[in-house]
């Protein structure tokens, strides 16, 4: 039984231009098994589904996709040179480790490499 169930948005951009976020991460075809944070479409929406009341961070949902996080590179995006990746949480810049964002029901998460850009507008769909 599911007793925690929310989304969160998560955007990577590269220069300006939006990196999609596959669908399928924490979800085992093979076995159809879920991951309790995953993703179904490349909407860069992360599904948080467990049978308690855990505490999730955006470091846990990399380590299930298997990519690695921090202050220089997140998944695809690598910082430039001699620079840190710009992540915002709900529009506000993060000044600390992106690996210990706590996941909150509709929080927007956004990181950027290179030009700091104000982070996209995201609307979650009807009922969720």
């Amino acid at each position: 039984m599911v007793q925690t169930h929310f989304h969160a948005h998560l955007a990577l951009l590269q220069n300006g231009t939006s990196v999609a976020l596959p669908g399928g991460i924490g979800i085992l075809q093979d076995q159809r098994c879920l991951f309790w944070l995953h993703t179904h479409a490349a909407d860069g929406i992360i599904h948080v589904e467990s049978p308690g009341t855990a505490t999730f961070t955006l470091g846990q949902f990399f380590d299930i996709w298997g990519q690695p996080l921090s202050s220089g590179q997140a998944g695809p995006l690598r910082a430039d040179p001699g620079a840190q990746l710009h992540v915002f949480v709900d529009g506000t810049l993060y000044p600390g480790d992106p690996r210990a964002i706590t996941l909150t029901p509709h929080e927007l998460i956004t990181i950027e490499s290179g030009a700091e850009v104000p982070p996209l507008a995201f609307a979650f769909p009807s009922g969720d």
